[in-house]
Formats: C-alpha cells, structure tokens, sequence
C-alpha cells in the first residue's frame, strides 16, 4: 500500500511537466501567429507615404499644366465671341519681330502695334493671335443687306516691323480660314508670306505666288511721292499761268474800242448869256380863309436924300 502511494507521489510531477511543456508549445505557436498582424500593421503605416507620393505626384502635373496655361504667348487681347478669331502663329522668318499691326480694306491706317508691351515675337516663336473683327464686319457689309445675305469677308493685311527697323507687309490674309500658319520671308528677303492649314479643308497652302505677284504690281506702280507732287505742282503750272495770262491781255486788248486818230479843235463860238432880269412876283398867293389871295402891296423905296433923317415923324414912317 505504500509503496502504490509513492507511485502515484513520483507520477504527479510527470503530468504538470507535460503540461507545462504543451502550455509553453501553444504559447510559443501562438506568438507565432501573432507576427501576421504585425506585418500587417507595418503596411497599414506605409501606406499613406506611398499616397502622399501620387497625390504630390498629381499635384505636381496639374501645377505644370497650369504653368504652360500662364505662359501662353500671344498677340492681341484674348477674348471669346461670335466675331473673335483666333489662329496659332509661329515667326519661321529668322527675324525678330517687334511690331504687329493689323488694318482692313477701307481702314485708313493701320491699327497700333498688338504685341504685348515691351514683348518681341522671337524667332521661332509661336504665339496665339486674338482680333476682333466686329468693325470690319460692319464696315464692309451694308447694313441694309437682308439676313439671308451673305456675310463679306473684309480684305486683311498685316504690316510687320522687324528689330532691324525694316517693314514688310502680308496681304489678303484670310484670317477666317487659318488655324495655324508660318510667317515666312522668300530667298531674297523681299517679302513675306504665309504656310497655313486651311479651317475649311484641312489643306496646307502657301501665299508665295500671291505675295509675289502683288510685289511686281507694286513695282510696276510705283505710288506718287507726296512731297515730289507737291514740289513739282508749281513748275508744271508755271507755263499754263503765263498762257491765262497773255490770253487775258489779248483779249482785254480786242476788247477796248478802237481810238480814233482825227483831231477836231473845239468851237470857238461865244454865247452871251441874256442881260435881262425878270423881277420876282409880289403877289401873295396865301388863301385868307375866305378863298381870296390877299395881295400884300410891293414895299415902296423912298430917296430922301442925304440930309433926310431916318425915322422923322414929321416926313411920316419910312422903312
């Protein structure tokens, strides 16, 4: 019997290391699996930084669209309407161009200088041209045109002034058909002209030929110079004044009565003029009220002699 006591005495401690051991087993097992949500936790935290980095990414490629939006260059105020025109223009003439002016058939000069102030439209450069054709329109169409009329298109020229201080001109420009162009200039430098893309059909054409031709034309007439005309004006009109002149005297001349060469000697024939005196009538005429003349007698001249005295009451009164 005791014997059996200390089996089961000696068998106890055997069982708690069992389970000691299989606790210590699940413990370790169980931090084990316990790793999972570790690693987990470590992306969770790097997660934000991967999204800072697209999100400052984004931001990045919207500033930089918005920096090329700024820095549009352009000629001309930009606006938006029924009669704005807009077209892409690059300068392929191997010149800086510093004035940019815009004038329409009927206009009697060109319009001020439409690049930006103090900007130059560098070589190679393109720039977005703005203008607004509400005048033209106006000008060149007839108000009293019926709407089922059809529009005219005014006739466009642009005068460009380069940084050597030369000027060239670009003429009949269809400002309504361009969508993008290239301002040229020919082998010799003697004009312009223009490659464009056609809004209408999507072709490309150039102005050579046309820019030419108006070359020759204006070669083969010339413009008079005003300050020529006006200093030869005189001298052509010299000989013509002193024809108007003589013609005026010879007509004068023909003109005056034909002066008789006879002289006749005046009369030598002396008329008395007659001695007689007629007296004046003393008779008074004046109506006395009763439709009579009263007859006021002629006063009487009395020759006293020397020695009468004037007014002697003795003699009677005499006047």
């Amino acid at each position: 019997m005791k014997k059996k006591f200390q089996h089961n005495i000696t068998r106890i401690p055997l069982t708690a290391m069992t389970v000691i051991l299989t606790g210590s087993a699940l413990l370790l097992g169980g931090c084990g699996k316990t790793s999972a949500p570790a690693s987990s936790a470590a992306s969770v935290t790097e997660t934000p930084a991967a999204l800072e980095a697209v999100v400052s990414s984004s931001t990045s490629s919207v500033s930089s669209s918005s920096a090329e939006k700024e820095e549009e260059k352009i000629i001309g105020t930009k606006a938006e309407g029924a009669n704005i025109v807009h077209m892409e223009l690059t300068n392929a003439t191997g010149k800086v161009i510093t004035g940019f002016c815009v004038k329409y058939a009927g206009q009697e000069a060109y319009g001020s200088n439409m690049l930006p102030s103090g900007e130059k439209f560098a070589a190679g450069e393109t720039r977005t041209l703005y203008y607004d054709e509400s005048e033209a329109l106006k000008s060149v169409n007839s108000e009293d045109s019926s709407d089922s009329a059809p529009v005219v298109n005014p006739d466009y020229s642009i005068r460009l002034t380069f940084d050597d201080q030369s000027e060239l001109e670009l003429h009949s420009v269809p400002v309504n058909d361009i969508k993008t162009a290239s301002i040229m200039l020919n082998t010799d430098g003697s004009f312009l002209f223009l490659k464009y893309v056609s809004l209408s059909t999507g072709e490309t054409i150039s102005t050579e030929d046309a820019e030419k031709a108006a070359l020759e034309a204006s070669k083969a007439t010339p413009s008079p110079d005003p300050t020529q005309a006006a200093t030869e004006t005189p001298a052509a009109e010299a000989p013509a004044a002193e024809q108007s002149t003589t013609d005026q005297a010879a007509t004068e001349q023909a003109a005056a009565p034909e002066e008789s060469s006879t002289y006749t000697a005046p009369s030598d024939t002396y008329t008395d003029p007659s001695a007689a005196y007629t007296a004046p009538s003393t008779t008074d005429t004046t109506d006395s009220g009763a439709g009579q003349a009263e007859t006021t007698p002629a006063p009487v001249a009395t020759d006293q002699g020397a020695d009468s005295g004037e007014g002697c009451i003795d003699d009677g009164l005499t006047w």
